[in-house]
């Protein structure tokens, strides 16, 4: 028997709005959930499509994902809030999508299709989540990058805190 877990929720007019969803609604509560991706796994793809790119820019995403053979086991699609006050913030006024994907051959280049529609689009990828945006992909999602490397310039001339996001994306040495 499936018991069912109330959420609530607010559109962005404010009209109340109560979803009924089967509860628990997560991966772990679906025996060897992770067997579903194949063999090398799955990563995971969040991006923000600012207001500005229309109503229909979720759908010309979701589009291009399935035209690529991308679709998705789970996808969540929500509002998205405020830019924070971080320089490298993820959030802005616009619609959120995060995606499972599985792990390919052409996922890389999946990724970067992903990623010019968002660029496109005026958008950004959510950090944490990334591991196959290319330096010149997030340069381009970034437009505070340039005051941030400043700052980051400015407290750690050296270069001594790093990762291995930070080698990727903006060439620091390994």
């Amino acid at each position: 028997m499936i018991e069912w877990e109330p959420i609530e929720t607010a559109p962005r007019d404010g009209t109340p709005l109560l979803l009924w969803l089967p509860a628990p609604l997560s991966k772990p509560a679906i025996g060897h959930w992770n067997r579903l991706y194949g063999p090398r796994g799955f990563i995971q793809y969040q991006c923000v499509l600012p207001e500005s790119a229309g109503r229909d820019a979720a759908r010309r995403f979701l589009d291009l994902l399935t035209r690529r053979g991308g679709a998705s086991m789970l996808c969540v699609i929500k509002d998205c809030g405020e830019q924070g006050l971080g320089l490298l913030s993820f959030p802005m006024p616009g619609i959120s999508i995060a995606l499972d994907i599985p792990i390919r051959d052409d996922t890389p280049a999946l990724v970067d299709r992903l990623n010019e529609l968002v660029i496109a689009e005026g958008g950004r990828v959510y950090l944490a989540k990334d591991q196959f945006t290319r330096p010149e992909h997030f340069q381009a999602m970034e437009p505070r990058l340039a005051e941030w490397t400043e700052i980051r310039r400015r407290w750690d001339p050296q270069g001594r805190l790093r990762s291995a996001q930070s080698v990727r994306l903006l060439g620091d040495r390994p």
